[in-house]
This record gives structure tokens, sequence and C-alpha cells, in this order.
């Protein structure tokens, strides 16, 4: 599952393909009229009805009832989004937090980081020590005889590096 900034980065980014198709329906579906206190425009063809807008060739006009049915879906998909949108961004970390809280925060955060990697270097200090004494113990274990000396009851031990020819 992606973190939250890529959730809210996801929605809004599909809010602003939602909001693109809505406004080109918008544009593209519904005819065209003239605004009562503008004089008319001479360069827009006179408007017939027709299933096609002829001011706008790739227009496809659609019936009154369709086009409300439409947007009001639309509309609810863009309600539905944004609400969506909102929720995500109701359960960022430091919402509802000052600005001066969330810095002391992440202070104390730095603060705890630092401690730990001091206790993890030691642990590697010492996890390297371990490793070096049992490495000797190892080569100690292959290297080593052990003799009978003059007494019955005496053992001694030697290096079998240390003796010569």
């Amino acid at each position: 599952m992606a973190d939250r900034l890529t959730q809210l980065q996801t929605c809004l980014d599909q809010l602003s393909t939602q909001m693109y198709a809505s406004i080109r329906y918008s544009l593209l579906s519904h005819s065209s009229s003239t605004i009562p206190t503008q004089p008319p425009q001479p360069f827009q063809p006179n408007i017939q009805p027709s299933s096609v807008d002829q001011s706008n060739p790739g227009a496809f006009i659609d019936p009154e009832a369709s086009l409300d049915a439409n947007m009001h879906e639309l509309s609810r998909d863009l309600i539905l989004k944004t609400t969506q949108i909102i929720a995500l961004i109701s359960v960022l970390p430091g919402i509802g937090s000052s600005r001066q809280q969330q810095e002391d925060r992440l202070k104390e955060l730095e603060e705890e980081l630092k401690e730990v990697e001091k206790e993890r270097q030691e642990a590697v200090k010492e996890r390297e020590r371990l490793v070096e004494v049992v490495e000797n113990v190892i080569a100690g274990v292959g290297k080593r005889k052990i003799t009978k000396g003059k007494g019955e009851d005496e053992m001694e031990v030697e290096r079998l590096g240390d003796k010569g020819p």
C-alpha cells in the first residue's frame, strides 16, 4: 500500500483529470446560446436545431434531460473525490499541531536517532571484539596439543608453532 502522500498526490491527479473531463463535456455537450446583454458575434453562425453544434464541429449536443443527469453525475464524482482528498489530508501527521510543536517533535526525534545511532556503534564495536575473541579461540584450539609431563597429574599445553624443528 502506498504512503499517504502518494495516495494524496494520486487523488489530486485524478481530481484534476475529472475536472478537465467535466469541463470538456460541459463545453462540448451543451447548445450554444447568446448572452442577452451582448451583441451577437458575427463569426458564429446561427445555431440550428440540430444534434451537432455548428459553432463547434466536434461537439455533440445532448438532450436537456440527459445533459442534466450527466452533469449531476459528474458533479457528484467531483464531490466524492474532494471528500476523499479531505479525508486523506485529515490523517496526515502534523495536522492539528502548530508549527512550533512539529519542530519540537522533529528535534526530539533527531536526539532519539542520535542516541540509537550511538548504541548501534557500540554494538558494532562489541560484535567486532567478540568476533576477534571467537576467532582467537578457534585458532587456539586448532594449534594446541596436550602432552603428558614428568608427573602423572601434570599436563602441559604447548603451541605447535612454539617448538623448534
